[in-house]
């Protein structure tokens, strides 16, 4: 044995003795691996066939790869099925039908008759037993613990499970040590706990191994996988939609039935619970399809007609944007498969539209506009009344004009606000719905079939193209993942970016920004120069999302007397010239040297540089090279560049931050 793969095996015997737990026990991995898995495979064979299959695989372990290639074949197996999380990652990595085939359960699937004897027998006489109450009676004779999570509400889903658990704790009492029959046990043992992950069992039998030293060191691997598995869950939200409607009906349906002393639907609702959150069902779909459909969609409608009404009452027909059209039906595409990570990071962004802040002011605002919408309308009747006299009071007629147009502006405004809110929510329902279809699309194309593709190739060209294959699907899951992953950051910073936008751009101006803009302009921060800007601006000024987004990361900029008297100049002294008809180099003399008209040649045909100064104007992509510099430095505190252009009259700002990188950047 070389000295590097004695290191190796030291190794691999010290996990056991890490923090770390693995999830199956030492024999797995040390000196008697191989015994150990001829018991579970069946021979030595197939331990090097599914040893080469998972070197092909880029799943990660306690070892680092480059060691597993050398590992023998048995101890890689106990490396691999021993780490915590291998199990969801070959999930990730392989097809459905591959993962299968090499999962703890199918492996079980070899030896489980022969392993539990006449046992298996009175397993299948339990489950047909036809009544709950009979069989749960029968699972907690043989294992107590059982009752427990009865009276929780567990159901049949985890019938198959507990009765194996008891069999093997059964079987534990009188197999000898280092036997095939105490291996299979162990991984038998290995494979019931995953299948039983998601339930209270773990805690619930602890204390039947506290003399069974193997059995142990898989319970403790399997808590470890437990508590990884929620604190994931929690950060990536992958629980099931909180106010789906199916889960609504089944508490109902459960108040009902305590009710009336039939405690059978606790059952049925744990069960749902349980089948909404496991991935191999399409809980998941359906619960998104119900909080859209039958909560969401309803929720956008009133508040669309809501608006409508409210414009109506106002007189007012223009200077509104468009109210949204809702779709008729919001469906997902059936999953072919089983649900994978993208799935749930797809859906992710509609469990946070209940939560947002904003979503839960829609009846405030809608009574704001509602409100306000009377009053103009009674504006509008008054305005009416001095008009129609018989002696024209034009003073009368102005301070009712004046008022009108108040109300208007300000329910125009109001109305905006709400429409553009309802646009985010149904433009992220419909990306939701389009990524999901587009990975259900792509999960149920055929896969290719190997024999066709290396029909006449040699053997060795055959095992040269499965692995080839292999390596693809493992490249297209983690490419779906990583994709999925993009489209929910590109929500959220848009989310975010319109969060800001909203926030900033309000109907009125913050008295202490106007103090500080004419008492103490250099006290100022980027963020409210460009309010006072957009507010003092009105509709000859337009700050785009991106601007208020790079104004804030130069929060510390110390230069904002200058910035502001830019600004200044710009909307009302620059672009009114322009409007009179001076030319560019006429007009820019009221900007000075602080003003550029376009970019240097190096940036306009560098399509990197080009690409950061594109900016989103409304759903138009559109390139900005006019901008002004306030200092020179490099950095944000002293340096600034505002890239701007005149688009329909309106000074249009879509960036306020640090010097933008150009052909010299390293």
């Amino acid at each position: 044995m070389t000295q590097e793969l004695q290191y190796l095996l030291e190794q691999v015997e010290s996990i056991t003795q890490d923090f770390q737990a693995p999830c199956l026990p030492e024999d797995f991995l040390g000196n008697n691996a191989e015994q150990a898995w001829v018991a579970v495979l069946g021979g030595k064979k197939r331990i090097q066939e599914l040893a080469d299959k998972l070197r092909r695989l880029k799943f990660e372990t306690q070892i680092p790869r480059k060691h597993l290639r050398v590992l023998p074949d048995a101890n890689l197996l106990g490396v691999a099925y021993s780490e915590p999380s291998f199990n969801q990652q070959i999930a990730k990595l392989l097809p459905f039908q591959q993962y299968d085939s090499i999962s703890p359960r199918s492996l079980t699937r070899r030896f489980v008759v022969d392993l539990l004897g006449t046992r298996i027998v009175e397993l299948g006489q339990i489950l047909a037993l036809g009544s709950h109450q009979r069989i749960k009676e029968r699972i907690c004779t043989l294992l107590p613990e059982a009752q427990e999570m009865f009276d929780q509400g567990w159901g049949s889903s985890v019938y198959p499970g507990l009765l194996t658990l008891a069999y093997l704790f059964e079987i534990a009492r009188f197999t000898q040590p280092k036997t095939a029959s105490y291996y299979q046990a162990c991984f038998a043992l290995h494979a019931v706990l995953l299948e039983l992950i998601h339930t209270p069992i773990l805690a619930l039998t602890m204390d039947r191994v506290r003399d069974l030293p193997d059995y142990l060191s898989v319970y403790a691997g399997f808590s470890l996988v437990k508590i990884r598995l929620e604190t994931q869950n929690v950060i990536e939200a992958q629980n099931p939609l909180p106010s789906a409607r199916s889960i609504a009906t089944a508490l109902n349906d459960l108040a009902n039935d305590v009710l009336e002393g039939d405690c059978c639907s606790v059952i049925r609702m744990h069960e749902l619970l349980f089948s909404l959150s496991n991935k191999d069902h399409q809980g998941l779909r359906q619960a998104a399809e119900e909080y859209v459909g039958f909560r969401l969609m309803p929720r956008l409608n009133r508040s669309c007609e809501q608006v409508k009404e409210a414009l109506a009452i106002a007189g007012i027909s223009e200077g509104c944007s468009l109210v949204p059209i809702l779709p008729d039906n919001w469906s997902l595409s059936p999953a072919g498969t089983a649900l994978t990570n993208a799935h749930f990071r797809v859906l992710q962004p509609l469990t946070q539209i209940e939560s947002d802040p904003r979503v839960e002011s829609w009846d405030d605002q809608i009574e704001q506009i509602t409100s306000k919408s009377a009053a103009a309308a009674k504006a509008r009747r008054e305005l009416a009344d001095c008009v129609g006299r018989s002696s024209v009071n034009a003073e009368l007629i102005a301070q009712a004009a004046g008022k009108l147009n108040g109300l208007t502006s300000e329910v125009t405004a109001l109305a905006n606000r709400q429409i553009g809110e309802i646009s985010n929510v149904l433009a992220l329902c419909t990306s939701a719905q389009d990524e999901w279809n587009a990975l259900a699309h792509e999960l149920a194309l055929p896969e290719i079939s190997i024999p066709h593709l290396s029909e006449g190739a040699t053997d060795e060209d055959k095992d040269m193209l499965e692995m080839a294959l292999e390596e693809n699907q493992s490249i297209r899951a983690q490419l779906k993942d990583a994709q999925a992953q993009n489209h929910v950051l590109h929500l959220k910073a848009d989310a975010m970016a319109r969060h800001q936008a909203n926030s900033y751009a309000g109907t009125s101006l913050d008295p202490v920004i106007v103090r500080k803009a004419v008492r103490s302009p250099s006290d100022l921060t980027p963020v409210e120069v460009l309010s006072y800007i957009q507010h003092v601006g009105g509709p000859l000024v337009n700050v785009l999302p991106s601007a208020w987004r790079s104004a804030e990361e130069s929060s510390h900029f110390e230069l904002c007397d200058r910035m502001l008297d830019l600004l200044n100049r710009l909307v009302f002294e620059y672009t009114p010239s322009l409007g009179e008809g001076k030319s560019d180099a006429e007009a820019r003399d009221i900007m000075g040297a602080s003003y550029s008209a376009k970019e240097s040649e190096t940036v306009e045909l560098n399509p990197a540089l080009r690409s950061e100064r594109t900016f989103m104007v409304g759903d138009q992509e559109h390139y900005f090279c006019r901008h002004l510099h306030v200092g020179n430095d490099p950095g944000r505190v002293r340096g600034m560049r505002i890239y701007f252009d005149i688009l329909g009259g309106v000074v249009t700002i879509a960036y306020a931050g640090k010097h933008l990188n150009v052909a010299s950047t390293n």
